[in-house]
């Protein structure tokens, strides 16, 4: 039996604001992205960059998580 190969990935990221999240990839990462619907607000959005994609999804009310004090 031959072992699966997965050539890539693309993750989706919950988010509050698509336009947001968008603007800042796009500013500090360099990425590609490809909003839904073409006007705001979004509520999705494909990003490009390298090969790599990531994909967001807006979820009303969602508030990222502190994560800062369950670093080890």
């Amino acid at each position: 039996m031959s072992t699966p190969r997965f050539n890539s990935i693309a993750p989706c990221f919950s988010v509050a604001d698509v336009g947001a999240t968008i603007n800042w990839y796009e500013n500090e990462l360099g990425f590609t992205c490809l909003p839904f619907p073409k006007n705001e607000p979004y509520v999705f959005a494909i990003m490009a960059r390298n090969g790599t994609e990531i994909m967001l999804q807006r979820v009303d009310g969602f508030v990222k998580p502190n994560l800062y004090d369950a670093r080890t």
